[in-house]
């Protein structure tokens, strides 16, 4: 991943109790960029900063092809109809050394009330 990568904004949103999977693809210079030796990890926060959710490969919520370098984000039921109606930060980071993340993707999740089908 090259220093120029620009970081994706994103503004999402999911009713209450409802699974959100979105599909990322990390790319270099148009080329997939092998994630092999990457530790990726996603926070959910809300407005104070406070975490309220983190995904990883090793709980589930993150799933990730290494070399093809995808990463399937998979916010469960389980998790959204934990979360309040409101509007959340969520953060992924990708890290070749712990102490230097970079920030793939941020932006807005919203949580919305409605009929449970």
């Amino acid at each position: 991943m090259s220093k120029s990568t620009p970081k994706n904004r994103v503004n999402w949103s999911v009713r209450q109790g409802a699974s959100l999977i979105r599909l990322l693809r990390v790319r270099d210079r148009d080329q997939p960029f092998d994630l092999t030796g990457q530790t990726i990890k996603c926070a959910i926060t809300d407005r104070r900063g406070s975490v309220v959710s983190q995904l990883t490969p090793e709980s589930g919520g993150l799933v990730v092809d290494l070399p093809k370098g995808e990463i399937q984000l998979k916010l469960s039921s389980v998790v959204t109809d934990g979360l309040s109606p409101t509007s959340y930060n969520i953060q992924l980071d990708i890290a070749a050394e712990a102490n230097f993340p970079v920030t793939f993707l941020e932006g807005d999740l919203s949580v919305y009330q409605g009929a449970v089908l």
